[in-house]
């Protein structure tokens, strides 16, 4: 009998520094992972994100916390930002927007014009 496949585990890398930005990166990819997102979800662990594309805008219906919102063009560098949104909310991304991350509020500090590099980390 095979193991149960995991899914990958990501990390966002600022592309420049090679700093490590968000430590455990969840990627929102397929239909029902980006409709679901982080709805409903109460706590998140530290350093924790998760990356929705395609997406344009996005929406904080049936959350329970604030996040902050980043979005990211075709290349992944930052083009617009929303900190603090609270549940209830809608976020209209600037034109160009293919990608969105969300984070804990508090938790991103991106400035626009940063570049950025998902990274697959081994298990």
């Amino acid at each position: 009998m095979q193991k149960p496949q995991l899914p990958p585990r990501h990390r966002l890398i600022d592309a420049e520094s090679g700093r490590v930005l968000i430590e455990h990166l969840e990627i929102a990819d397929s239909v029902w992972s980006r409709f679901r997102g982080w709805m409903f979800k109460g706590k998140t662990r530290p350093s924790s994100a998760i990356l929705i594309r395609p997406c344009g805008s996005i929406h904080t219906m049936w959350m329970r916390m604030a996040i902050d919102v980043v979005f990211l063009s075709n290349d992944d560098t930052v083009i617009g930002a929303r900190r603090g949104l609270r549940p209830w909310r809608i976020a209209i991304a600037p034109r160009g927007t293919t990608s969105v991350l969300e984070t804990p509020a508090g938790q991103s500090d991106l400035a626009i014009g940063v570049k950025l590099r998902i990274e697959e980390v081994k298990r």
